[in-house]
C-alpha cells in the first residue's frame, strides 16, 4: 500500500512542476513582451516537458555570437554563456556592433580596433557612410567610410573647424599652405585660421592671403611689418620697379616690389 502511495506521488510530480511553472510565469513581463497569457503558458508547459525530456534545456543550448534574450537586450555568447570578459567588435547578419563586457553598448560612439583595424562606430553600430574626424584618447583621426584612413593627408572638417591631417592624424605641429580642391589655404598649428589676412613666407617665395586663403586675384600694395610690398596674381612681385598708388590712395614708388616711403 506505501508502495502505491509512493509510486501515485512520483505519477504526478511532473504535472505540478507543470502547473508550477504555470504559475510562477510573471503575466506582466509576458504582456510587455506581446505575448499573450495563453502563449506564455503554452511556452511554459514546452519548456518543462523538454526539461523531463532531455538531459538539456533550452536555456544550456550552445549559443555563439550575438543574440537577443527574453527582455529584448543584446548579448555575445561562447558555448551559450555570456563573454563577460569581452570588449570589442563583434559580427552578425546585419553588420558590426560593439560589445562591452558581452552586451551590446547602443551608447557607444567612436573609434574600436580589430585585427583588420580601426573602425568608426556610432550609437554602438559599426558606420561604413561617415568620413571625417573621429577622437580618442591618443588624438584625433581621419576616418573614411567608416575606416581610419592612414593614406590620407591633407583637411577635414568637423564641429570645431578645418583641420590640417597627415597620415590620417590630426597635426597640431603643422603650420604653412594646404591645397584643397584647387584652393591654397593657410594653417596654423594644425587649425585652418580663416582670421589671418596679410603675407606668408612659404618656400622662399611671400604670398598673399585673405582670409586664410591664398587670393591670386590680389594685384596692389600690402603692408607687412610696417613696410609696403607690391603683390601681383596673389605674391610679391620684386621684379617691379615703378610708380603704383598706395593702400591710402598716395602714388608710391616701388623699387624690386618694395615701397620707397
Amino acid at each position: 500500500m506505501a508502495n502505491e502511495k509512493k509510486f501515485k506521488m512520483w505519477a504526478i510530480m511532473p504535472v505540478l512542476g507543470l502547473f508550477g511553472g504555470i504559475l510562477a510565469y510573471p503575466v506582466s513581463e509576458a504582456q510587455a513582451e506581446g505575448i499573450s497569457v495563453e502563449m506564455a503558458v503554452s511556452q511554459t508547459a514546452r519548456t518543462t516537458a523538454n526539461s523531463f525530456g532531455s538531459k538539456s534545456s533550452v536555456l544550456s543550448e550552445k549559443w555563439n555570437g550575438l543574440k537577443k534574450d527574453v527582455k529584448g537586450k543584446w548579448y555575445y555568447y561562447i558555448n551559450g554563456q555570456i563573454a563577460r570578459y569581452y570588449t570589442g567588435l563583434v559580427e552578425n547578419e546585419n553588420g558590426w556592433w560593439y560589445v562591452k563586457n558581452g552586451a551590446l553598448d547602443w551608447n557607444y560612439t567612436g573609434l574600436v580596433k580589430n585585427k583588420n583595424g580601426w573602425w568608426y562606430v556610432s550609437n554602438g553600430a559599426l558606420d561604413w557612410n561617415y568620413t571625417g574626424l573621429a577622437e580618442n584618447e591618443n588624438g584625433w583621426w581621419y576616418v573614411n567610410k567608416g575606416a581610419l584612413d592612414w593614406n590620407y593627408t591633407g583637411l577635414a572638417e568637423n564641429e570645431y573647424g578645418w583641420w590640417y591631417v597627415k597620415n590620417g592624424a590630426l597635426d597640431w605641429s603643422y603650420t604653412g599652405f594646404v591645397d584643397y580642391e584647387g584652393d591654397w589655404w593657410y594653417v596654423k598649428n594644425g587649425a585652418l585660421d580663416w582670421t589671418y589676412t596679410g603675407l606668408i613666407n612659404e618656400n622662399d617665395q611671400w604670398w598673399y592671403i585673405t582670409n586664410g586663403c591664398l587670393n591670386t586675384q590680389y594685384k596692389g600694395l600690402v603692408e607687412y611689418k610696417e613696410d609696403l610690398w607690391y603683390v601681383v596674381d596673389g605674391k610679391v612681385d620684386f621684379r617691379y620697379t615703378g610708380v603704383i598708388p598706395g593702400p591710402d590712395g598716395r602714388m608710391r614708388h616701388v623699387g624690386a616690389g618694395k615701397a620707397l616711403l
